[in-house]
């Protein structure tokens, strides 16, 4: 048996345990949304193709098999589509930019981890609706590494 004194110990070990768990660590919502996204880890020229969990306007969250670390940087190219008022028009958004990597989970299935990604910059894509996921994820990272080829040049 605990005498009062340990007893009141221990309870507030609970309280503080339960409340650490409930601590939210994002600045802002989260909607949960399922969308194709590519990640291209820094120093890689192959991006990875996943999808999202959920989106927010600072950050996102997948699930991937590339072991990042936090603190490591990629690119990203997001597609979001569109809400469509008649099936035919149904188009979409492009979101390219790079992102930090502030945490990393195990997943729910084996040799995938759970990547917590902050948005360090973004731009919506001009006139993206008219290519594919793959031309886009082509040409977007394409001109990334002629960028990065002539910077370090």
């Amino acid at each position: 048996m605990f005498n009062k004194s340990e007893a009141r110990g221990l309870q507030f070990i609970q309280v503080a345990q339960d409340s650490l768990m409930t601590t939210e660590r994002r600045s802002y919502a989260r909607t949960n949304l399922r969308v194709p996204l590519f990640l291209l880890p820094i120093g890689s020229s192959v991006p990875i193709r996943t999808e999202t969990e959920n989106v927010g306007i600072d950050g996102l969250f997948c699930y991937v098999r590339h072991p990042f670390s936090p603190g490591d940087h990629a690119r990203f190219l997001l597609f979001l589509p569109a809400a469509a008022r008649e099936p035919q028009s149904a188009t979409g958004m492009c979101v390219h930019g790079e992102v930090q990597i502030v945490r990393i989970t195990v997943g729910p299935s084996q040799c995938t981890y759970g990547v917590g990604c902050r948005l360090t910059s973004y731009r919506v894509l001009p006139n993206s609706a008219a290519l594919t996921l793959e031309e886009l994820s082509d040409t977007v990272f394409e001109v990334g590494r002629r960028q990065a080829h002539s910077r370090n040049c």
